[in-house]
């Protein structure tokens, strides 16, 4: 009885490894999808001081960001 479940377990853990490799596949295929129909922005500022009081100029800069690729966004024209 041991013998025939080994034997069955050492059988079905191939066909895991390739069902898990179709659904990985599969999920990177759906990310890429998406990624293509909803485009993230990331929207960075950096400014000349942390805190600031009522009154006060602030100098800042603002860098509009693709989101998956982290290089500058050429969507927005802003």
């Amino acid at each position: 009885m041991q013998k025939l479940l080994l034997n069955l377990i050492f059988f079905m853990l191939p066909l895991n490894v390739i069902y898990a490799q179709s659904i990985d596949s599969s999920a990177v295929q759906k990310l890429e999808h998406y990624s293509k129909k909803a485009v993230q922005e990331k929207l960075f500022a950096h400014t000349d001081k942390s805190v600031y009081l009522a009154g006060e100029l602030m100098w800042f800069k603002l860098y509009l960001m693709d989101g998956s690729s982290h290089s500058q966004s050429t969507l927005s024209s802003v």
